[in-house]
């Protein structure tokens, strides 16, 4: 079953698994690192590339009366302040190398 492969390729990683993502500290919270942290499995080695001038792109979502999913950025996320300007040499080529 797929679900049994998955789950024995994640317990079994033959190299080293690392999430990298770029995060605005203005909305980010040392608990929202905690929750990441959580949701991914245990072998994952979470690495943030932080910035004081930006918010990390937040959406909301849903789904309609005729069960279609649709979202809406919150706050400015795709804006300068969100995505637009993170998303700006974040991760850098450095921090791709620190992470491996």
């Amino acid at each position: 079953n797929n679900d049994d492969e998955r789950d024995f390729l994640l317990s079994n990683p033959k190299h080293q698994i690392t999430f990298l993502a770029p995060v605005g500290t203005k909305n980010w919270t040392p608990s929202m690192t905690e929750q990441l942290t959580q949701l991914l499995p245990p072998m994952v080695n979470v690495v943030l590339v932080p910035s004081a001038d930006h918010i990390t792109p937040t959406i909301n979502i849903w789904h309609d009366e005729n069960e279609n999913v649709r979202w809406m950025p919150v706050d400015g996320s795709f804006d300068d302040i969100g995505a637009d300007g993170l998303w700006q040499n974040r991760p850098s080529a450095q921090d791709i190398l620190s992470a491996i």
